[in-house]
C-alpha cells in the first residue's frame, strides 16, 4: 500500500509519488514575457476593506498590469497569460513592504493550481487573449464565456532607447498574498497565513504612455464563481491614473528561495 514520505513534497494527487524539495525547485525562468501596468489612486477606504489587518495600506493606489508569458521553463517551455491587481502594503510585525495581490487572473490551470496551494496567490481561472498591438496601441482583455469583464489598453507616446532600458537595471517586486486552505466540512481555516514571493524583471524593451482599464459588470448568472469579485473590483473607484502606463517585454525569475511565510 501507498506510505506517505516525511522527507518528500507531494502535489496532488500524491498517491502517484513525492519528490526531494530544495529552493532551486521554485526559482523558474519566463524566458519571453510581454507586460502592461498602470496605477490609478482611489479612495482609502475603498481599498483597505480587502485587506488583511496584518498589513498596512502604504497608500491609496491600485495597480493593474498584465502578463503575457512564453518560454515557461517548467511548463516545458510553454506558456500561459495573467492579469493582477495589487496593492502598495507593509507587513506590520516584519516591515516587509511588496505588493499585495488582490486577485490573480490565469488561463491555465497547472500554475493556478500550484501558486494557490504552495505559495497562496489569489489565483482564478479567466480566458486573456493575446495582446493585440497596431501602431502605437496595444489592448489586452479577460473575459468568461465570451463575455469581456476587463479592458486594458495603451496609448504609447514614448519608446525607451537601448541605453534607458539598460539603465532602468532590474526590476523587482515583492508579491504578497495570503496562503488559505479552509477546513473540511465545518467553519474555519486550515491554513490562513500572509506569504511573500518575489520576482525579478530583466527588461529588454519599455514603452510608456496612457493606459484606461475599463471594467464590465457580469451578472450572477454569466459568471456564478467571480460575479461578486469583479463587482467588488470594479466598484473601487480610479480618481486619477498615477503615472505613464507601461508596456513592457522582459525576462523574468520567479524566486522560489525567497519565497516564505511571513512572520
Amino acid at each position: 500500500m501507498f506510505k506517505f514520505d516525511d522527507n518528500l513534497r507531494y502535489g496532488m494527487p500524491p498517491h502517484f509519488g513525492g519528490f526531494p524539495y530544495n529552493y532551486s525547485y521554485g526559482n523558474i525562468v519566463y524566458e519571453d514575457c510581454t507586460s502592461l501596468t498602470m496605477n490609478y489612486t482611489t479612495e482609502r477606504d475603498a481599498i483597505e476593506q480587502y485587506i488583511p489587518d496584518v498589513f498596512e495600506l502604504l497608500k491609496p493606489e491600485v495597480s493593474v498590469s498584465s502578463n503575457s508569458a512564453h518560454g515557461v521553463g517548467w511548463m516545458g517551455g510553454g506558456h500561459y497569460s495573467c492579469i493582477a491587481l495589487t496593492a502598495p502594503v507593509k507587513h506590520i510585525k516584519s516591515g516587509t513592504e511588496g505588493s499585495y495581490m488582490l486577485i490573480l487572473w490565469e488561463d491555465s490551470a497547472y500554475p493556478i493550481l500550484g501558486g494557490r496551494e504552495d505559495t497562496g496567490m489569489p489565483k482564478v481561472f479567466c480566458d486573456i487573449g493575446e495582446y493585440a498591438k497596431f501602431g502605437n496601441y496595444a489592448s489586452l482583455c479577460g473575459s468568461y464565456n465570451g463575455r469581456n469583464f476587463i479592458d486594458l489598453e495603451i496609448n504609447i507616446q514614448k519608446e525607451f532607447t537601448p541605453d534607458e532600458v539598460a539603465a532602468a537595471g532590474v526590476m523587482h517586486l515583492n508579491q504578497i498574498g495570503w496562503r488559505y486552505i479552509g477546513n473540511f466540512n465545518k467553519p474555519g481555516a486550515a491554513i490562513s497565513e500572509p506569504t511573500i514571493y518575489p520576482v525579478e524583471m530583466y527588461p529588454t524593451a519599455i514603452s510608456e504612455g496612457v493606459g484606461k482599464v475599463t471594467w464590465t459588470k457580469l451578472t450572477y448568472q454569466q459568471y456564478p464563481m467571480q460575479a461578486h469579485m469583479i463587482d467588488a473590483l470594479s466598484n473601487i473607484p480610479i480618481l486619477e491614473y498615477a503615472g505613464p502606463a507601461t508596456y513592457m517585454k522582459y525576462k523574468q525569475a520567479l524566486r522560489g528561495d525567497l519565497a516564505r511565510v511571513l512572520e
